[in-house]
């Protein structure tokens, strides 16, 4: 642990140097006690916790590189709290940033899922245009359906009116015929009572037939109608 923190000093000031962690960061800073109060310029914030009265040089860091010094276990000890403070620190930002990747998860799945909502609203709006195409293609269908029966019904009330003008023209036709009609049957009964009396002058002139000379005078003058042509038969005197 001693050979794993140590100090590089100022190239300014003999007197300060700074606290290397075990990878070559900084960790902190180094003062002596020689270094005079005027030149301890060095902000509250970068002092270190715990300074310690003199460090103690090791001969082989003086050998070996007399940049470098070993550092003894207080400084080792106050360098472990630095490390010890800054590894509560990472592990609080590290918390920090979980929880920002964790917001972030949440945040895109939130995108996602408006991601989702936008493709559906986009199906549904292209499903709503392709409605409204189907729609205004059954309208259009509906409309010349609608012509066709307005056209339809023009041609159905023609055709009514003329089967009201035809039935009037047939009633009138009807009362014609029934004139007629009552027109024949009177001269139907007129023949009729004609005939009727041919019939009897008929039989009259067959009754004639069978009368002799002796019966004339109760039966004369007659008209006989013989072999077509009128006999007038007279009573003797």
């Amino acid at each position: 642990m001693g050979g794993a923190i140590s100090i590089r000093r100022n190239p300014l000031w003999d007197c300060y140097g700074t606290v290397m962690g075990p990878y070559g960061t900084p960790i902190g800073l180094y003062a002596t006690e020689s270094c005079p109060p005027s030149a301890d310029t060095r902000s509250p914030s970068k002092q270190p916790r715990r300074v310690p009265s003199k460090p103690s040089i090791s001969p082989r860091a003086s050998t070996a590189d007399s940049s470098r010094i070993t550092l003894p276990q207080t400084w080792t000890n106050n360098a472990r709290v630095v490390l010890e403070d800054q590894i509560h620190s990472l592990k609080s930002l590290h918390s920090s940033v979980e929880s920002d990747i964790m917001a972030l998860r949440a945040s895109l799945e939130n995108v996602r899922d408006s991601a989702d909502v936008l493709d559906t609203m986009k199906d549904l709006r292209h499903n709503f245009v392709e409605a409204t195409k189907s729609l205004g293609e059954q309208f259009n269908v509906i409309s010349d359906n609608v012509n066709n029966t307005c056209g339809l019904l023009h041609i159905t009330v023609v055709c009514v009116t003329e089967l009201q003008n035809y039935a009037q023209s047939h009633h009138q036709q009807i009362k014609t015929l029934q004139t007629s009609l009552d027109s024949l049957s009177a001269s139907h009964d007129t023949l009729s009572s004609v005939v009727e009396n041919n019939r009897a002058e008929s039989r009259a002139a067959h009754n004639m037939k069978r009368l002799t000379p002796h019966e004339w005078d109760e039966h004369s003058p007659y008209i006989i109608l013989l072999y077509g042509a009128p006999r007038f038969y007279c009573k003797r005197q």
